[in-house]
């Protein structure tokens, strides 16, 4: 056994020096933003660019409750869940999806999934096993280099790049209050330039634009209302294209 002190544990957590280089491995890179629930959008992404071995996909989370088809978009992620190329990050609704997933059902304090979403999948004949998978592929971020700029993704956004003590807690819920977006893309912009890129989805009470300025995109977009999908097109060479798609199916009443 070789011991090793408190820094250099933390010298060999530190994300910066495993920075996960895509440059030669992927074309383009394309970030979705919340889908909760809606697979109209999915469906038109896939009808117009496709999905190609050739590209990396990274999905931010939120992906049921509140919009129609739930037990449509759970069957999509169960099958595409196998794709080596691409991610799905996690997001706060993923607790009860988790929960749901192995059978710890009493402890699911959310209304919306007790009397809505649960309700749906069980009708659908979801398979539990599958939604089980896809919960255990679950990841809190994507931190890489791709080209000459590097890229930080999570749902709920945080104002700094993370390192050793960054908590799960706040990749997935973000950093201060629901309302504090702001105050976390004033201390991103104080400390990285344009090479460095934010992306995140969650929280947008303001109704903010996709592209907040040119190192932060905010993917957060109420779908479930009949807004459209927000997404990201990355090329290798740092252009950025914002895209929407439509969302046009809402459901009727909403439990929260």
């Amino acid at each position: 056994f070789k011991i090793i002190s408190r820094d250099e544990c933390i010298k060999m957590l530190d994300p910066i020096s495993c920075l996960f280089n895509m440059t030669d491995r992927y074309e383009k890179i394309y970030v979705f933003g919340d889908i909760h629930g809606c697979i109209e959008p999915l469906e038109k992404f896939e009808s117009t660019y496709g999905f190609s071995d050739k590209n990396f996909y990274i999905f931010t989370g939120d992906y049921l409750d509140r919009g129609p088809y739930n037990a449509r978009v759970a069957n999509w992620l169960i099958e595409h869940e196998p794709c080596k190329n691409i991610l799905f990050l996690e997001g706060n609704h993923e607790i009860w999806l988790r929960m749901f997933a192995n059978g710890d059902v009493e402890s699911i304090r959310s209304r919306e999934f007790n009397n809505v979403t649960m309700p749906e999948l069980i009708e659908a004949d979801v398979s539990i096993k599958g939604l089980k998978k896809f919960c255990g592929r679950l990841g809190q971020m994507a931190y890489f280099m791709y080209g000459d700029k590097i890229y930080f993704i999570s749902h709920g956004g945080i104002p700094v790049t993370p390192d050793a003590f960054t908590t799960t807690e706040s990749l997935i819920k973000g950093v201060g209050s629901y309302e504090d977006v702001d105050k976390v893309y004033k201390t991103w912009t104080s400390k990285y330039d344009n090479n460095t890129v934010l992306i995140h989805a969650h929280r947008n009470v303001e109704e903010i634009p996709i592209k907040v300025q040119d190192n932060i995109y905010n993917l957060c977009s109420p779908v479930e209302f009949g807004k459209p999908m927000r997404c990201l097109e990355i090329l290798q060479d740092g252009k950025i294209t914002c895209i929407e798609f439509d969302s046009p199916t809402v459901r009727k009443t909403h439990t929260g």
